[in-house]
């Protein structure tokens, strides 16, 4: 009997072990899995940002179907949003205290050290627009090699729909291509000579590998600067077109904050889809350490290679925010 209850009590405290070992086990991934959903949720859940992100008509007005991309840039295109936007935004004050403003930049908070003129600053109302201009930005952030290699594919690739113009588009691809071959041809050297040579010349040999290389190397992540008016700011509302509106041509933008409706545009391209936001430009020398109006409580990283790739979907396929990698929310 006494071996008998030894042998018990052992497959008892072997069970009981066991058991021991499955609740720490359950334990520990549940805890992983706990923080995993923590950091998860911290890049894509739910903020106080977040509910800011969308342009005004987002839920309310739907995208305008067009038959092609190029009627976008139509400010008739977007009659229905155009008179939202007046009914939210042009009989109003000022911008309420607790107001978010996006800033896209190449650096963090940028109105930290702003130069402290009389020209606007600008702001998006939503964050669409200023990560947008961020591939405008990225797109003049380069080599002035690469910008005139880039040029010249351009003018190989570029398809006149016009007929009586499609001579002048052939020839100037037939020029285009040929300067790329003499471009290539004086690269020679590289190869030819003791001192230059170098041994990866064939990525130099072939223009379009040798854009692709230099493509490879430049900057792809910005920053998206999230911004909170700590009190109201009166501003003056741009209504007559989004074309010849602008607070860069309105002297009274000088010395008051300007709200205008105003077109996304990815890499500035008139042939490339757009999308309709709000831009809200400051007086530089009213928002720096003297004019006190914003604090910055948030910072996401936008990958511009992101946007690069869809450039050419509208907003019903590709949303701008994809191209967020990382979120800071100093809210939290």
């Amino acid at each position: 009997m006494l071996i008998r209850f030894r042998k018990l009590t052992r497959r008892k405290l072997r069970k009981s072990s066991h058991m021991r070992k499955t609740l720490d086990t359950k334990r520990r991934r549940h805890k992983h899995k706990t923080k995993r959903y923590r950091a998860n949720k911290g890049m894509h859940g739910s903020s106080f940002i977040d509910k800011h992100l969308y342009p005004f008509w987002y839920k309310k007005l739907t995208f305008p179907k067009v038959s092609n991309v190029k009627y976008l840039t139509k400010e008739e295109t977007w009659t229905p949003h155009l008179k939202l936007a007046r009914e939210l935004y042009e009989n109003k004050s000022s911008l309420p205290k607790g107001s978010i403003l996006f800033h896209g930049s190449s650096f963090i908070d940028p109105v930290k050290n702003i130069n402290p003129t009389n020209k606007p600053f600008f702001f998006g109302l939503d964050a669409f627009i200023s990560i947008w201009y961020l591939s405008e930005l990225a797109s003049r952030d380069k080599s002035a090699l690469q910008n005139a290699l880039q040029k010249l594919k351009n003018m190989e690739n570029y398809v006149e729909h016009d007929k009586s113009m499609k001579k002048y588009a052939d020839l100037n691809r037939k020029e285009a291509i040929e300067k790329q071959k003499l471009f290539i041809k004086s690269l020679e050297v590289l190869n030819n000579d003791l001192f230059f040579n170098i041994a990866n010349y064939d990525a130099f040999a072939n223009y379009d590998k040798l854009l692709a290389d230099l493509k490879s190397h430049a900057r792809s992540h910005y920053y998206l600067n999230i911004y909170q008016t700590v009190q109201p700011i009166p501003y003056k509302y741009l209504s007559k077109s989004i074309e010849t509106d602008h607070p860069k041509d309105d002297k009274e933008c000088e010395t008051k904050a300007c709200m205008h409706p105003q077109f996304g545009y990815h890499i500035d391209v008139n042939e490339l889809p757009v999308e309709l936001g709000i831009e809200f430009s400051i007086p530089a020398n009213q928002i720096g350490s003297k004019g006190n109006k914003l604090k910055l409580i948030g910072l996401y990283v936008i990958d511009v290679s992101i946007l690069n790739a869809n450039i050419n979907k509208t907003f019903d396929k590709f949303k701008a925010l994809e191209a967020i990698i990382l979120k800071a929310d100093f809210t939290k």
